[in-house]
């Protein structure tokens, strides 16, 4: 029996809708200056918004590729950036009469969760709480998703939980960019202790912390790791896909759990469509730690029966996003 593909995902993360000269600038600079880390700042550049086109709408053509989205749609969660991202992921968002980019993916929401910068108040402050606008694009956002049908017959099953929604909006969590979400855990525990998995199901997890990530800096709370690998363990989840760190990374994740350890795939996705460098008017040249990238998921039947899950890494560069050498990892579901 011939190996056969199943499925393809483009996975993009921390996209950060904005420029910075639209509203609250000398206030995002500031908090820039003072917090570094947060290079989401810096806004989308356009050249990278038509290079995932480009990507996007190839193999959408050629493989029937579906979109995934790990979180920090915009800069600030100005009500406008979430307007942009909008209109570019569902259709195309116009620049100018010659400029002008999009996905044409008008179920993205399904596959997407929000990130720490769209929990900010919208106004180019990082303290305060969301404004309306996260919950207008997110909607009532369903933590279990109904399956997605294979080919060969097997299930997918995207969970889908918002890793900033336990972080207080004045705190230190939110300062450091750090997870906090045992609610959002517990929502899908719910929900999933009605729907018992199934033999040819897959779970993957999306969710915008990555817990391969382990420095206090961008990372998890203890508590949420915790029950987040009790959750893993319960409920059978296969893969975990993520962004947030802005480096794209591919690896297997230890959870403690009873009975022993628990090693998971986590895929993290780095930044797609950022801007490269600090913005000028900002007065200091300071460039972001990694290119932009994105992940493709491919999802393979071999002759042995088990599903096979391939991801592979693609860097930005001139010519468009193109395969990074030895950045390819198969793993067996």
């Amino acid at each position: 029996m011939p190996i056969k593909r199943l499925a393809t995902f483009v996975h993009v993360s921390d996209l950060h809708f904005g420029l910075p000269d639209e509203h609250g600038d000398a206030v995002t600079e500031r908090h820039w200056r003072y917090s570094p880390w947060f290079d989401g700042l810096f806004g989308h550049e356009y050249l990278a918004l038509r290079a995932l086109e480009t990507f996007f709408e190839n193999l959408k053509r050629t493989e029937r590729a579906r979109l995934i989205v790990t979180g920090d749609l915009t800069r600030t969660a100005a009500p406008a950036e979430f307007a942009m991202f909008a209109s570019y992921a569902s259709d195309e968002l116009v620049f100018s009469e010659a400029r002008r980019a999009g996905l044409h993916e008008g179920d993205w929401r399904h596959r997407a969760i929000p990130g720490n910068h769209d929990h900010w108040p919208g106004s180019g402050e990082i303290f305060g709480g969301p404004n309306s606008a996260m919950a207008d694009t997110f909607g009532k956002m369903t933590r279990v998703s109904a399956p997605m049908t294979l080919p060969d017959g097997t299930l997918v099953r995207f969970l889908r939980i918002d890793t900033d929604a336990d972080v207080h909006p004045q705190g230190s969590q939110r300062l450091f960019a750090r997870g906090s979400f045992l609610n959002e855990l517990q929502l899908v525990d719910d929900v999933l202790r009605t729907r018992p998995l199934q033999s040819a199901e897959i779970r993957v997890l999306l969710m915008h912390h990555s817990v391969s990530h382990d420095n206090f800096r961008l990372g998890i709370d203890r508590t949420s790791r915790g029950r987040l690998g009790d959750l893993v363990a319960q409920h059978g989840v296969r893969m975990i896909l993520s962004g947030h760190t802005h480096v794209s990374c591919v690896t297997e994740a230890r959870f403690e759990v009873v009975g022993g350890e628990l090693f998971v795939p986590v895929a993290t996705c780095g930044s797609s469509t950022q801007r490269a460098y600090a913005p000028p008017k900002w007065g200091r040249a300071a460039a972001r730690k990694a290119p932009n990238s994105l992940l493709v998921h491919r999802l393979w039947s071999p002759n042995s029966g088990r599903v096979v899950w391939e991801v592979k890494t693609y860097i930005q560069r001139a010519e468009g996003f193109i395969e990074a050498p030895r950045r390819r990892k198969l793993f067996q579901m």
